[in-house]
């Protein structure tokens, strides 16, 4: 019985302490502006992105292809506030 009421005991504590990382992530999360995550989002994509093709054109190298070149290459429209 004294076993079960020490992880009854540790189950809450742990659930509170869940709770309080939550309330407090969500506190400094509310100071951020709104547009401010997804603007970082977009450019970690964009970051990705541009690793992706880098990899492509070292495995295209790798894979005897010849001269490594671009798939593609289009202009993007970068808007800026």
């Amino acid at each position: 019985m004294a076993e079960e009421t020490k992880t009854d005991e540790f189950v809450e504590v742990r659930e509170h302490a869940r709770a309080a990382v939550r309330a407090w992530g969500e506190s400094w999360m509310s100071l951020i502006p709104e547009g401010f995550i997804e603007k970082g989002k977009e450019g970690h994509k964009e970051a990705l992105l541009a690793v992706r093709s880098l990899l492509d054109v070292a495995i295209d190298k790798l894979e005897g292809e010849g001269e490594a070149k671009p798939k593609s290459r289009k202009k993007v429209k970068v808007e800026v506030e």
